[in-house]
């Protein structure tokens, strides 16, 4: 509650109690020593004054309050076994489609495979990681499984922990047999149901075989193209199996996503539908008809109606998304997967969501969860347009990659934004640090050598900033490394190679708005005019 008011007004909530402290005893000592200042003013001046303090600090913290204390619960099944991790990846699946997905507006599932998300895959079975996770997340009440095999298959053993790692009830060993490992799923769920809120009808639904657990598990991955593979297999031994109709639809959209990046310059008055715009019509028909089955059903499925939205979000036919967003959002508002798909529309479209801006959406997905890099990256870059110039920014940076680090010290991504922020508020040595750092991680990724080429140069360590920017290029042509090789090149007094340079970067420009291709231009004309080269006009 401390932590709650104190919000992130300066001074926090001490320096308004000792504040009201100190004026209370300093009128209080006045009308003990004046006779003029009666006990009836003193008390009308220390409301007044205490009402005016008052006013003044709740709208400081109404102008950014602190995020709501939110509560977690998770389920998690390992095994220690690889033959049966299928088994227990099934359970995973199974038992995040039955829990309840929210308890309270505050209080809500958190399924562990969201921490893919932070590059963190694996981390159920990576014993150190999912404490981590578990304890600086935190996760308040967890049920880890865990699945050691037996003389006839595998035993089943479920702990429950609460927050701070501590164990609160350990269930009785269920036998899963080799030839029937899900025979005990309705006595599994029982236990699991007495200590974590589940949905009415709970029941497992467990997978006719191992190829649609690994299907499911590859889409999550997002491996599409193997996970759609996957699909037609179980398909072909299960044709009227519609669980895994479904999730072959879901990697349909997604490869069509693909599909519509790699497009090529389409002529507008080109009037047949594209390849990609064919799957998304036959995806979303037959997802569509299952919506309508769900409805009739009186069904809530998120995960359906915000894969419908997606294919139309492809298409930018952003009213039709909103509708299937909005239900998506109503059965469960703490589905980070449809609240970023939330972001790319338009505000107006999710102002009655109470949601004043895209800030504030990406916002909320890391207060769910925080290790969400693909929306860490868009927040703060976002953010990073207004430091140093406007210090809460600054400090909301700070935030989100020091929970990020915590939560997983080696992603690369936030070691990399770090280094930018470090940019931002002229710490180059600091920023070295942290580039280096992630360079160490991943030695063949172009942005940390193309980072650490800039850093360097704003150091004036111009020979090792050479050397990064031409790692850089042999990576992946980083076409940026270019232009700063050219200045390096020009200050050498060697306007040959920086031409060289230059003139490469601006027949590789990007846009109308490349601001580098631009600066690359003046380069060009600076190098002509040393070598005493005629500027065309």
């Amino acid at each position: 509650m401390y932590d709650f008011l104190s919000g992130k007004v300066p001074g926090g909530f001490a320096l308004y109690v000792l504040v009201i402290l100190l004026i209370f005893l300093v009128l209080y000592n006045s009308s003990r020593k004046n006779d003029l200042f009666t006990p009836a003013k003193f008390k009308v001046w220390f409301l007044a004054v205490w009402a005016v303090i008052t006013l003044g600090y709740f709208a400081l913290w109404v102008s950014d309050p602190p995020p709501e204390v939110l509560n977690r619960y998770s389920v998690f099944f390992v095994s220690e076994d690889p033959a049966a991790e299928w088994v227990a990846e099934a359970l995973n699946q199974e038992t995040e489609a039955g829990i309840q997905p929210f308890r309270s507006p505050t209080d809500f599932f958190f399924p562990m495979r969201w921490t893919q998300y932070g590059g963190v895959s694996g981390s159920g079975n990576n014993s150190q990681v999912r404490d981590r996770i578990v304890r600086n997340l935190p996760i308040d009440q967890f049920v880890l499984g865990a699945l050691r095999k037996s003389a006839n298959g595998h035993i089943l053993q479920m702990t429950l922990y609460q927050s701070g790692g501590e164990v609160e009830k350990t269930s009785p060993e269920f036998r899963l047999e080799a030839d029937n490992p899900f025979a005990v799923a309705t006595e599994i769920a029982a236990w699991i149901s007495e200590h974590l809120q589940v949905k009415l009808d709970f029941m497992y639904q467990m997978p006719p075989d191992s190829l649609s657990v690994h299907a499911k598990a590859a889409f999550y991955a997002k491996k599409y193209k193997k996970s759609e593979n996957l699909c037609v297999s179980t398909l072909m031994q299960h044709p009227n199996h519609a669980e895994i109709q479904r999730w072959q639809q879901f990697n349909r959209i997604r490869l069509a996503g693909i599909k519509r990046t790699e497009e090529k310059d389409r002529n507008p008055y080109e009037t047949r539908k594209s390849e990609w715009e064919l799957m998304l019509m036959e995806a979303r028909k037959i997802l569509i008809n299952r919506a309508k089955e769900n409805i009739a059903a009186n069904i809530d499925d998120p995960v359906l109606d915000n894969m419908i939205a997606e294919s139309f979000i492809q298409e930018e036919r952003f009213a039709e998304a909103e509708e299937f967003l909005k239900i998506a959002y109503n059965a469960n508002p703490f589905n980070i997967e449809v609240l970023e798909n939330l972001s790319l529309l338009h505000p107006s479209r999710y102002e009655d969501l109470s949601f004043s801006n895209k800030r504030a959406i990406l916002n909320r997905i890391l207060e769910i969860c925080p290790m969400y890099e693909s929306v860490l990256v868009r927040l703060v870059e976002d953010l990073l347009q207004s430091v140093p110039v406007n210090q809460a920014p600054s400090q909301k940076v700070r935030e989100y990659l020091d929970r990020m680090l915590a939560l997983n010290p080696n992603s690369t991504t936030a070691l990399m934004l770090q280094g930018k922020y470090l940019l931002t508020i002229f710490d180059y040595r600091q920023a070295y640090q942290m580039f280096l750092k992630a360079d160490s991680l991943a030695p063949e990724s172009e942005l940390a050598k193309y980072n650490l080429g800039v850093t360097a140069f704003k150091l004036e360590e111009f020979s090792a900033a050479r050397g990064y920017f031409q790692e850089a290029i042999r990576i992946a042509d980083h076409l940026d490394s270019h232009l700063y090789l050219g200045v390096i090149y020009q200050q050498d007094g060697n306007f040959e190679e920086a031409l060289e340079r230059f003139r490469y970067r601006v027949a590789n420009q990007i846009d109308e708005d490349d601001y580098y291709a631009v600066q690359a231009m003046k380069g060009i004309r600076e190098c002509l005019k040393e070598l005493n080269i005629p500027i065309p006009e």
